[in-house]
């Protein structure tokens, strides 16, 4: 309603949650191929990889893009739920698409926390630490063996495979969740994704994503800077 008293209806971004949750799907698809396309992983050269990509203004703005995609996807997706839920229309024959936006939020949130680890900054490391208090065992000895790079190689390859596979498992995700909509729309209009597009493009050139200090296991970590939303569990 506040924002109907600046512009009308049919140019209210409120109104289309769900399908600007897919377009920002797609374009984290899109920036995601290149991306992936120079990043490496390993211990010894993800940081350096992620640092390459940021050395040019493309590479650095296709990865700030990529960033705050990501995080206006989880935002459009609590809005989304929220409008549902305060409009009574999450039960009955939406049962599906609420069930299944509860699964997708939890699945966007642990490919985010993912793509935080393969940069392999200070961040990773207290992810890292963070794993190996709660896991311990086998997986906490793999970060502190002799031959360390080598050895972490494959859990770089796996998070990396999952941070790619997941999203595209979304997409069968989304198909579910309008299943049982009589009127699912897919796409967002066309004036909301080129606003969307100028948003993320003008965010990402006022505040560039950035990387924190390299990943140094033998050093405690004192202060970082943070995505609240996709890591807001580490300091509680």
């Amino acid at each position: 309603g506040l924002v109907n008293r600046f512009t009308k209806s049919d140019f209210n971004p409120f109104y289309h949650l769900g399908v600007l949750t897919i377009f920002m799907l797609i374009v984290l698809f899109v920036t995601g191929v290149y991306l992936t396309a120079i990043y490496r992983p390993g211990l010894d050269v993800a940081y350096a990889t992620v640092e390459k990509i940021n050395s040019n203004w493309f590479g650095s703005l296709v990865r700030s893009v990529h960033r705050y995609a990501s995080d206006a996807m989880i935002l459009l997706i609590i809005l989304h739920l929220l409008k549902m839920l305060f409009s009574d229309r999450y039960w009955g024959s939406r049962w599906l698409a609420w069930t299944s936006g509860w699964i997708m939020l939890a699945t966007v949130w642990l490919t985010g926390t993912m793509g935080y680890w393969l940069i392999w900054d200070q961040r990773a490391q207290w992810m890292t630490e963070y794993m190996m208090e709660t896991l311990a065992g086998t997986s906490g000895l793999t970060y502190i063996a002799s031959d360390l790079a080598s050895r972490t190689f494959s859990n770089f390859v796996i998070i990396l495979f999952l941070h790619v596979f997941l999203p595209l498992i979304g997409f069968l995700g989304i198909y579910i969740h309008g299943l049982r909509l009589s009127r699912a729309k897919w796409w967002s209009p066309r004036w909301v994704s080129i606003q969307a597009i100028v948003g993320l493009i003008v965010l990402s050139l006022i505040k560039p994503a950035a990387s924190a200090a390299p990943a140094d296991l033998g050093l405690l970590i004192r202060s970082i800077p943070m995505d609240s939303l996709y890591l807001g569990f580490l300091p509680v």
